[in-house]
């Protein structure tokens, strides 16, 4: 076993130390100046590399590859921590609650919820958040959202955003499942479809462990974890948290059902009623759908599908006269 090396170059600001003196180069910008700048937004960076990066946001390059699926990222960070969605494991824990998580990152921002720590703060107002994400939607209330559409008035806060939002004018929906041929505007929709005729739900409750097959399911579910009801039913007074739970409900006063099966014209009240009708079109897949899905063959999925659609002939009538 070789022996360790000494780390010989020392910060004379905060004493962290190096093996590299090239590593305490990169360093010694992170204790204020910001000498690199982007030429296409004017941002600046403490380092070369963070420069590097920033500039895919406006080139789109992702380099970063996933080896088990089609995601790509601009950083090799961002891949490390989305390969780990690839596994079931969850080694960083919480010491307060016993939650547990994938990433550190996670974990860390859990932890805010239990010492109050709101690090991000809104530079007009001054008001303060736990999230990044939530002081940039803060600032959509100051009028900052720099990604304005070419076509008509409407800006947006985030690039991809503004990317999506661009389709509803084309109408174009490049993306098809190869299953049910439904079409979407973007790739994470139809990643998120998948799931309906897969079955996979990977974004589990902390508090009562039910799954969901998307990030957006979720958050919505958590509301009910204590969500104060200010949605109230005018019919019957009946109280939500959620109102798309009021929605819901306000269906069963009207008969409304607006959730349309595209394979055979069935219609429901809820998405979730829908999704479970989905699932009589192709069942929970066997290997060959598993196979697919992990980069198989096409004839694979088409001989799945065609022995599951035998199969379910008989489901799908009784489903329909009920």
């Amino acid at each position: 076993m070789k022996p360790k090396r000494k780390n010989r170059y020392s910060c004379d600001i905060c004493s962290k130390s190096f093996v590299v003196k090239d590593n305490l180069k990169q360093h010694l910008p992170t204790h204020g100046e910001k000498p690199y700048s982007c030429e296409a937004c004017g941002s600046s960076f403490k380092t070369k590399y963070n420069l590097k990066a920033h500039v895919r946001a406006h080139t789109g390059e992702n380099p970063y590859a996933c080896d088990n699926c089609d995601a790509a990222f601009a950083t090799s960070s961002r891949l490390s921590r989305h390969k780990k969605s690839h596994t079931t494991e969850k080694p960083h824990r919480c010491e307060a609650c016993g939650s547990c998580f994938k990433h550190k990152p996670d974990l860390k921002v859990h932890l805010r919820a239990h010492t109050g720590e709101k690090p991000y703060s809104c530079d007009i107002c001054s008001m303060t958040f736990a999230l990044n994400t939530d002081l940039k939607l803060h600032m959509m209330k100051h009028g900052r959202k720099p990604y304005s559409c070419d076509i008509c008035d409407k800006s947006f806060v985030y690039k991809s955003v503004k990317k999506q939002h661009m389709l509803g004018h084309t109408g174009e929906k490049p993306h098809s499942c190869v299953v049910c041929s439904s079409r979407f505007k973007t790739k994470p929709e139809l990643k998120t479809h998948l799931r309906l005729h897969s079955g996979e739900q990977p974004y589990s409750c902390n508090v009562c462990s039910k799954a969901f097959r998307s990030m957006t399911c979720l958050k919505s579910h958590m509301l009910t974890h204590g969500g104060e009801k200010v949605y109230s039913c005018q019919i019957c007074s009946k109280s939500f948290a959620r109102k798309y739970d009021l929605k819901k409900h306000v269906r069963t006063h009207s008969g409304e059902r607006p959730y349309c099966c595209q394979a055979c014209g069935s219609s429901f009240s809820t998405s979730s009623a829908l999704s479970k009708h989905v699932t009589l079109h192709s069942q929970k897949p066997k290997s060959s759908l598993k196979v697919y899905l992990l980069g198989g063959s096409k004839v694979q999925l088409i001989f799945w599908h065609l022995e599951e659609n035998k199969r379910n002939d008989e489901a799908i009538k009784t489903e329909a006269s009920n």
